[in-house]
């Protein structure tokens, strides 16, 4: 009995990890917003525990070298084409080890504090993720209740959470985050290469 269930879990993961099975070509994701400070700089991956990361903001811009770390990919569904717009999908970091390497996947999860209306984006290990989209201007995007919104903050958010990550305002999107920290902008996603 335990065989079959032990056969059943890993046909499971093989089945949730085939459903998002085609990866994108290597993108950065430049902010955009009336701040100066950080306009056209990129998202770049920051520590935030064992196998986690969350995109934060870097003083990188698009035209400087690149680093580790300011990668990113897009895993949709076959049979859509890897690096197509309007098509939901994962945002993957691919954390690299000695002698290895783990496709994260991201996914938002809220504070448990202040900023309880917003959300941060997480990469970790499984098959849970968001589903995100890249419009037609490579605007990162999400759908929620047939709506398509653009949500995207950078807050400083606390000692938990070091830099500033990029999250999410929950809701519809009509009022101002909580934390006066948060400034609006938008995620661009820019092919590299």
């Amino acid at each position: 009995m335990n065989s079959i269930t032990l056969a059943l879990v890993a046909l499971a993961a093989t089945a949730a990890e085939a459903i998002f099975d085609i990866k994108s070509s290597a993108f950065c994701l430049v902010l955009r917003s009336g701040d100066t400070e950080i306009d056209g700089t990129v998202l770049g991956a920051c520590h935030q525990g064992a196998m986690e990361r969350s995109l934060c903001q870097t003083k990188l811009r698009l035209q400087d070298p690149a680093e580790p770390g300011t990668f990113f990919y897009h895993k949709v569904k076959s049979p859509y084409q890897p690096n197509a717009n309007n098509i939901h999908g994962s945002v993957v970091f691919t954390l690299e080890g000695g002698n290895f390497q783990q496709d994260l996947l991201m996914k938002f999860q809220s504070p448990r504090d202040k900023n309880a209306d917003l959300s941060i984006s997480i990469f970790g290990g499984g098959q849970s993720f968001t589903a995100v989209n890249f419009d037609n201007d490579g605007k990162m995007h999400r759908w929620e209740n047939g709506v398509q919104l653009y949500n995207w903050y950078i807050c400083q958010i606390g000692y938990n959470y070091p830099g500033y990550p990029l999250s999410w305002k929950n809701g519809p999107g009509t009022e101002l985050p909580q934390n006066p920290t948060c400034k609006k902008v938008e995620v661009v996603r820019v092919f590299v290469g």
